[in-house]
């Protein structure tokens, strides 16, 4: 078949005037991957749209491919350049997210604080309404409650400069000292050293046996640990089965309501 000047001319204004023509041309000579390409592009942009919630309807209608492929490039293009900058959006978003998450955790922090702060000082007045039962636990009869200022003039009797500034004021601030009598023998003088928490810790059973022992250097006299909680760490069990600390078990339901 000889192809000339007008049979060139009229399959190209063919080309121009028939759709149908146009498109079966289209079918035979492009790659079934470019004539898909209109349709991947559609859902790009759609998921694009979904992901930012910035991005406007990108392919509600199907261009019509009939534009050479530096048309198209220009196009990708532009579509990469949008997907940039929602990708942009949606790390500003997830750094907001993040900065918020922070803040609910240092409120969720202080908050937890708060709260221990407050079981522990509920701890303190029921372990000090339960002292009786603390020395009856001991075999021990309570002779008296020792005050902030009955300690300081222990200290200060036996000679506060033989004890640490910082040992004196934790021992200042015991939870709860107490002198009693052993019930087998009331002439015998002893003392009890107590820390309260709702959860025994590391802290309180060194606080306690730290605290007896100055009482024993202070007054001569026998004095014991005690830490009273509902609970206790794992790692102060050593020291209770030790015997160098004794646990009084607090009630849980002592911390409800009335």
């Amino acid at each position: 078949m000889v192809w000339d000047t007008v049979t060139e001319q009229q399959f190209l204004e063919r080309l121009d005037t028939s759709p149908k023509f146009r498109d079966e041309v289209r079918r035979r000579v492009l790659s079934a991957e470019l004539i898909a390409m209109p349709e991947n592009l559609a859902e790009t942009s759609a998921q694009l749209a979904k992901l930012s919630k910035e991005f406007g309807v990108f392919a509600n209608e199907q261009r019509t491919i009939n534009t050479e492929l530096r048309t198209d490039v220009a196009e990708l293009r532009t579509d990469v350049a949008e997907l940039k900058e929602g990708q942009a959006e949606l790390r500003t978003d997830v750094n907001e997210l993040k900065e918020g998450q922070a803040e609910i955790k240092n409120t969720l922090k202080r908050i937890e604080t708060d709260v221990g702060e407050l079981k522990g000082n509920a701890a303190y007045w029921i372990a000090l309404s339960r002292y009786d039962e603390i020395l009856e636990d001991l075999n021990l009869e309570c002779v008296r409650l020792l005050a902030r200022e009955d300690l300081t003039k222990m200290v200060r009797g036996f000679g506060a400069n033989k004890f640490e500034w910082g040992d004196r004021r934790s021992f200042y601030r015991a939870d709860l000292v107490m002198e009693a009598t052993e019930v087998q023998d009331p002439d015998t003088t002893r003392y009890v050293a107590v820390e309260a928490s709702y959860t025994g810790a590391h802290r309180d059973t060194s606080r306690a046996i730290r605290n007896a022992e100055m009482l024993k250097r202070c007054t001569g006299h026998e004095a014991s640990a005690v830490v009273a909680s509902v609970r206790n760490d794992r790692d102060i069990q050593p020291v209770i089965n030790a015997g160098r600390v004794t646990w009084f078990q607090l009630n849980p339901a002592d911390f409800q309501a009335p």
